[in-house]
């Protein structure tokens, strides 16, 4: 990226650009927004978010980009509309938290536990036309630095951490905010706390984030793909490098990954995009290329082919 590396930023697609926010970078959190254009491979700075925001939540309602939470407590919802790069400041979150999941059904936000500690399990729908939240029915039990994304009228969560000790879990589940239920779905075969999360097709890319191994924390490479038709998890092999406190988004089936932090606790301001095949051949591409993007110039680098092992029937 080209203002240099950042951890624990947002990354969201409109109108087949990919919006980055805030983060923590050298110069600690930051503000900064970027825009990427995937056709052009070209990078551009927009409106600077109104204040510095890390660890915040991130969802695309009516064509614009809420940020909930974040900065170890916070409770600040900024929504920013690309169409004409300005932002708003919304109803803050009814208690501050940060990590936290988000997910957009029928044209509400769900915001999803996060923290403080304990992990919270509270969930709460936000209404633009009326600019309040209403409480929801709680998650099964706490949810903090896990990753969600949307499918097919539901919104999927995936990891993070409960309670203590802080142990990554492997913990799948599903929320349908219309009728307020939550399920439990067939655990992941990787136990991980912030991986970015995204969708394509009908499936969810659970990707990178971090374990404790023995004890000891540890940077995780796997990406791993659960389809939501079949409940079923397919082992899609491992990044070029392992990586946690990172963004990722789609744009025409190609996911594109953003910083975050590389084991030894060095962070990047590296891009990756996954090319799923989807766009071409839906039913008949199993390969997922994995390439880097150079952030200032062309997509440079072959990593090569990830291909997919299913790890349970």
């Amino acid at each position: 990226m080209p203002t240099g590396p950042r951890v624990d930023l947002a990354a969201a697609a409109v109108g087949g650009k990919i919006y980055i926010f805030g983060g923590s970078g050298w110069d600690g959190t930051l503000s900064t927004v970027l825009e990427y254009d995937p056709a052009r491979d070209s990078w551009a700075t927009k409106a600077a978010m109104p204040t510095p925001h890390t660890g915040m939540g991130v969802a695309v309602l009516d064509g614009q980009v809420y940020l909930v939470g974040g900065n170890d407590g916070d409770g600040a919802v900024y929504a920013y509309d690309p169409a004409v790069d300005s932002w708003q400041e919304k109803a803050s979150l009814p208690g501050p938290r940060f990590w936290l999941g988000c997910g957009v059904i029928r044209s509400k936000l769900c915001a999803i536990g996060g923290g403080g500690w304990p992990p919270m399990a509270v969930v709460e729908e936000y209404d633009p036309t009326t600019d309040t939240w209403t409480p929801k029915n709680d998650a099964p039990n706490g949810l903090m630095a896990v990753g969600s994304t949307e499918v097919d009228g539901c919104i999927y969560v995936f990891g993070g951490v409960l309670g203590v000790p802080n142990v990554a879990q492997s913990t799948a589940l599903g929320f349908d905010p219309v009728v307020d239920e939550w399920m439990q779905l067939r655990a992941m075969p990787t136990r991980r706390q912030n991986p970015a999360v995204v969708t394509v097709g009908t499936s969810a890319y659970v990707i990178g984030g971090s374990t404790d191994l023995l004890g000891i924390p540890t940077v995780l490479p796997q990406v791993e793909k659960y389809d939501v038709s079949t409940n079923r998890w397919d082992i899609v092999d491992r990044l070029p490098a392992a990586t946690t406190g990172h963004a990722a988004s789609v744009v025409d089936g190609r996911i594109y990954v953003f910083g975050g932090m590389r084991e030894q606790g060095e962070p990047t301001g590296a891009v990756l995009v996954f090319d799923t095949g989807v766009r071409d051949a839906p039913d008949a591409a199993d390969d997922l290329d994995v390439r880097a993007v150079a952030s200032l110039g062309k997509l440079t680098t072959t990593w090569g082919a990830v291909r997919q092992r299913t790890s349970q029937d």
